[in-house]
């Protein structure tokens, strides 16, 4: 089969989006048993909106006659939300192309098909020619569990269609990353037998109270603005609707902070692995740990309390050591580098202290990482 890949803006053919929708299930669904991530972010729905959207590029990829591979991409950052990225992020790294920065939130070949080379060149070749005729960059993530090295295959061959003329006004193509996205698991390790003293730390569930809810959520986007100018990806993972649908979900929990009565943080988790999608986990990938597992959305504290992180993870610890669970973390290694510390440090100092007395070691080890990378292509001098 010879292959051939074209780019189009407004695809409006429904078999072509079907077909679409198809090949990205049966090229990323078999990502679902080993990414911490959730790797299938789009939906059939997302995906026939954006093809229709003349703001999105759809570039086709054929053997013949035969649909073998797709891939979309947007410069509005705004419309590339649905690959769960942060825009303001975007906007401030790549500032001297706003408007031109081109995010593909996913780039596909029918597996039946990506055994041979020669498909996946000339999806690249088409993706390379785009941007060479608008002067743009490309922008996408992987998941390092599965194709960690893929930017760099990406920029190996763009650089060689440079080198035979297939992008003739390119000099070289090269990556660049961004930031990592990191799934991380925080672990007490137990001691043989032993429970748990003192008073259960505080977890409301259900909550029905409208004011405390709007607390909440002003808390939970007050925390996550400044990491949202920073982190590829957007921190505040709902909107205001499912976050009240969150606050009202029994099975979420909200481990307050308070200080004189009032909450100035919270940790939101869950241990309903399918509402843990909500925050973007894949479990799947997390299952076969030797505890049970809460899920976290968030760790949150009011700006006017940021230096109180050490109380809000103890109050976690305290939590996760009553349920007799780990728990599942994500954060930005670009705008929050010291995560892990500020959960382990409270924790191993409660231990210390024998506060934590049904633990002896806490720990947080790295499950996966999202990586998030830009493709640049340099032009040739004229």
């Amino acid at each position: 089969m010879e292959p051939r890949a074209e780019f189009i803006f407004g695809v409006k053919a429904e078999k072509i989006i079907k077909r679409c929708w198809d090949i990205y299930v049966a090229a990323f669904a078999p990502n679902q048993e080993i990414c911490a991530q959730d790797q299938m972010c789009l939906t059939e729905e997302d995906i026939r909106e954006a093809m229709l959207d003349e703001e999105w590029v759809t570039f086709l990829l054929w053997g013949d006659e035969t649909l073998v591979g797709f891939t979309m991409a947007t410069a509005n950052l705004e419309k590339g939300r649905i690959g769960y990225i942060s825009p303001p992020a975007w906007e401030k790294r790549f500032s001297s192309h706003i408007g031109n920065t081109w995010y593909y939130p996913a780039i596909c070949i029918d597996p039946e098909y990506q055994g041979s080379p020669n498909f996946f060149v000339e999806l690249v070749r088409s993706m390379g020619e785009f941007l060479e005729s608008n002067g743009g960059i490309g922008a996408t993530d992987v998941p390092e569990s599965k194709n960690p090295q893929l930017p760099e295959f990406y920029a190996m061959t763009g650089r060689t269609l440079a080198m035979i003329k297939q992008l003739p006004n390119t000099r070289d193509v090269r990556v660049e990353d961004f930031d990592r996205h990191i799934y991380a698991r925080f672990d007490l390790v137990p001691v043989d037998g032993a429970t748990p003293d003192g008073d259960p730390p505080e977890v409301l569930s259900g909550i029905k109270d409208q004011d405390l809810i709007t607390s909440l959520w002003e808390i939970f986007t007050a925390s996550y603005a400044p990491i949202q100018a920073v982190a590829a990806q957007d921190p505040v993972c709902f909107s205001r609707k499912a976050f009240n649908e969150v606050m009202a979900d029994p099975d979420w929990n909200v481990i307050p902070l308070r200080e004189s009565g009032k909450v100035i943080g919270f940790g939101l988790a869950t241990h309903d692995e399918d509402k843990s999608r909500l925050a973007f986990y894949n479990p799947p990938a997390w299952q076969g740990a030797d505890r049970k597992l809460a899920y976290f959305a968030g760790l949150c504290l009011s700006p006017d309390h940021a230096d109180k992180h050490a109380r809000l993870a103890a109050n976690v610890a305290r939590y996760l050591e009553r349920v007799r669970a780990s728990g599942a973390f994500c954060y930005s290694e670009l705008a929050d580098p010291k995560f892990p510390a500020k959960l382990m440090d409270p924790a191993r100092q409660m231990v210390s202290d024998g506060k934590l007395t049904a633990t002896k070691l806490a720990r947080v080890s790295e499950q996966d990482a999202q990586r998030y990378v830009s493709i640049i292509l340099d032009p040739k001098e004229e």
